[in-house]
């Protein structure tokens, strides 16, 4: 099965950091941008230096990289406002529910 193959590009230091698999970009966006909420990371100190990009595929039955353009897939200034726009989204729906006599 092919996978596609991401790392996170620092452009402070000019180097990219351990590459990673997902399924999907959806999820390696999902992961990144967890990465960039968490504070115990160097990631979320300085977000502003760090980019998702795709590197390629890697094939777990031949054991194969396949490279493939680089492709950006978010930079951590753009997940850091979708963190934080989440996090308004939710508890918008929870003061909805309250103020409708649910439970949160």
């Amino acid at each position: 099965m092919k996978k596609p193959m991401y790392a996170v590009f620092d452009q402070a230091s000019a180097v990219h950091m351990q590459p990673f698999l997902q399924h999907s970009d959806a999820e390696a966006r999902r992961t990144f941008i967890d990465w960039v909420s968490n504070p115990e990371t160097p990631i979320s100190a300085h977000p502003e230096h760090y980019t998702l990009v795709r590197l390629g595929q890697y094939d777990d039955q031949k054991g194969q990289i396949i490279p493939e353009d680089q492709e950006s897939i978010i930079t951590g200034l753009v997940a850091k406002s979708e963190s934080q726009t989440v996090d308004k989204q939710k508890v918008a729906q929870l003061n909805s529910k309250i103020s409708a006599g649910g439970t949160a």
